[in-house]
């Protein structure tokens, strides 16, 4: 599981690097401007976490380097699993993150 999370990760990586290139689009669409709402929940490590008081993990300096690639401040939202996917749905974030696995009826209700 950990391994199919890391590797979505890494093609996330690779295709926002196709997209920004060296200058990124001034107009990227998200429900705020400038900024990059990330929808996740922290009791997940090694991929997000609280210690010491911050926000750790891989997901959350994957998701810090999409944000700077595209010019975006991010904002993580701390939220909970079993509400997540909905929360995605209602147009509550540009984005979630999580360890979450596509699934066929992932895929048809967020894509």
């Amino acid at each position: 599981m950990q391994r199919r999370a890391s590797g979505i990760a890494a093609f996330l990586l690779v295709a926002v690097c196709g997209l920004a290139g060296a200058e990124a689009p001034q107009t990227t669409a998200t429900l705020a401007p400038g900024v990059l709402r990330i929808g996740t929940y922290f009791v997940n490590p090694p991929f997000e976490y609280v210690s010491k008081g911050k926000n750790i993990g891989f997901e959350v300096d994957l998701m810090n380097e999409i944000a700077r690639r595209l010019h975006l401040r991010p904002l993580f939202v701390n939220t909970r699993w079993e509400v997540i996917l909905q929360q995605m749905q209602d147009g509550r974030y540009d984005c979630i993150v999580g360890g979450i696995t596509i699934t066929p009826a992932r895929q048809q209700i967020l894509a």
